[in-house]
Parts: C-alpha cells; sequence; structure tokens
C-alpha cells in the first residue's frame, strides 16, 4: 500500500471529516505511519485543533492549535452538564450517546455541545454579508462551528455529530443521518447512499 502511494510515506493527515475510529487504526496499520487527524474550517484560516505526530489516540481530532481557544456551548440535545450512562443496559435504551459503551465513562459527566472557536485566526466575517456574519460568529468573537464535539479524558476533542443533522421521529426518537448512512454503507449491496 505504502507503494501505491510512491514509497515515501512519512506522516499521513486528514480534515475533512472526523474518521471513524476503526478506519483510522486501520490506516495507521496498513501504512505503518502516523495518521494525524484535525479539525477546521476555512472561517479558521484551516486548522483549530489536531493530533500530534506522537499521539496515539484515535477516533478524535486532537487538542487545540497554540493560536485557537475551543469551548463547547450547550445546545438543545447536547449539554456540557451530560452524565454518560450508569451500565450497559442505560446505554443500549438511550440515542444520544453513540458507539460502544464505555464501562470507563459510566456514571461520570462527559462535557458535549457546539464547537466554538476564536482567536486570531478566526476570520473578521464573511465579505458584505453582515447578516450571515452574525449568525456564524457571536458579540464575543466565538466562531459557532456547527459541529457537536464532546472532551475526551486526555484533552482530545472527539467529533460526534452535527447541530442540525439532527431530527426528530413521529415517534419522538432523535435520529442523525450520518450514523444511517454509516449502517446502510456498510452493506455489500450498497454503493453509495444519497440524501
Amino acid at each position: 500500500m505504502r507503494d501505491a502511494l510512491g514509497g515515501r510515506i512519512r506522516v499521513l493527515a486528514s480534515g475533512a471529516a472526523p474518521l471513524s475510529p476503526e478506519l483510522h487504526k486501520f490506516l495507521k496499520v496498513v501504512f505503518g505511519v502516523p495518521v494525524c487527524q484535525g479539525f477546521g474550517m476555512t472561517e479558521n484560516a484551516a486548522p483549530a485543533l489536531s493530533q500530534t505526530l506522537a499521539y496515539k489516540g484515535c477516533g478524535n481530532v486532537g487538542g487545540p492549535v497554540p493560536c485557537t481557544e475551543v469551548k463547547l456551548v450547550d445546545t438543545d440535545d447536547y449539554k456540557c452538564s451530560d452524565v454518560y450512562p450508569k451500565d450497559e443496559a442505560a446505554f443500549e435504551a438511550q440515542v444520544s450517546f453513540k458507539g460502544q459503551f464505555n464501562p470507563n465513562l459510566a456514571g461520570k459527566v462527559v462535557e458535549r455541545g457546539e464547537v466554538c472557536l476564536r482567536g486570531p485566526n478566526i476570520f473578521h466575517g464573511y465579505y458584505k454579508l453582515p447578516t450571515e456574519t452574525a449568525e456564524a460568529k457571536d458579540s464575543q468573537g466565538w466562531l459557532h462551528t456547527g459541529d457537536i464535539g464532546m472532551w475526551q479524558p486526555d484533552g482530545a476533542l472527539q467529533i460526534v455529530d452535527r447541530k442540525k443533522n439532527i431530527f426528530k421521529l413521529a415517534q419522538g426518537e432523535y435520529v442523525a443521518p450520518e450514523a444511517i448512512e454509516g449502517a446502510v454503507g456498510t452493506s455489500k449491496w450498497v454503493m453509495q447512499v444519497r440524501d
């Protein structure tokens, strides 16, 4: 695999969308080099958070780069005071926390919310679009990304959802389209999932 990409790979970087922990581990094993994830957007001059070359974890986008402040803000569905389910049965009965049950987090407060960024690398505003600028940045200069993050015990940030990609079904259950796309997309009978 390394030779297919020229054979001189020293590091791989990913930043457009968070990699699943499984894919992240797979890429590390297949290429035998560090695979660093990052997070950012055009409005903050690309990187806001990034893993270092020495970081061994998977499934998150690392910690803040030196010029960027990062905070999580409560949303309707995610709160900085959310408590992780106490046992596997409670975990299976809820829809808010995703993935597999983590007994190390059982009963603990898990900070989750919309990722907000501030610093000298954040844009001043959209050119001649004050209304759109006011929707993206608040009065204190925090850029609201629309992504939902969850702090990990080691200080890394895991992107867990999109603020506006959650909708409520008629029976009251909340659903994230990405989770459905991910589950359906693993079938050998499905080539591409489209909305």
